[in-house]
Formats: structure tokens, C-alpha cells, sequence
């Protein structure tokens, strides 16, 4: 018998630790958003300041 060659292949991988908005609604809900994306940050405040005036009526 031949013995098998086992070929072992490894590829790096860059680990690039994200960071994120977390939202806590009232109901349990919660919303991540990665803190790089700023305009989703930024609609997500918007978002919520006009529902907030909107029940606050």
C-alpha cells in the first residue's frame, strides 16, 4: 500500500474587530448598526426623533 499524502493548505484571514450602535427599544427590540456606517446612524436617529414627536403630539 501506498501511504497517502495528506496535503495541509492554510489560508490566512484577517480579523478586523466592528464595533456597533446598539439600540435598545422599549419592547425588547434591539437594533445594531455597524458604527462605520455613519448614514445609517444618522437615519436611525432621524427616524426615531420624528416618531417620538409624533407620539409625544
Amino acid at each position: 500500500m501506498k501511504p497517502r499524502s495528506t496535503v495541509v493548505v492554510f489560508e490566512p484571514v484577517e480579523v478586523i474587530p466592528r464595533r456597533w450602535i446598539m439600540v435598545r427599544f422599549p419592547g425588547g427590540a434591539t437594533l445594531e448598526i455597524p458604527d462605520d456606517r455613519i448614514d445609517l446612524v444618522r437615519l436611525a436617529i432621524d427616524r426615531m426623533a420624528s416618531q417620538a414627536e409624533s407620539v409625544s403630539c
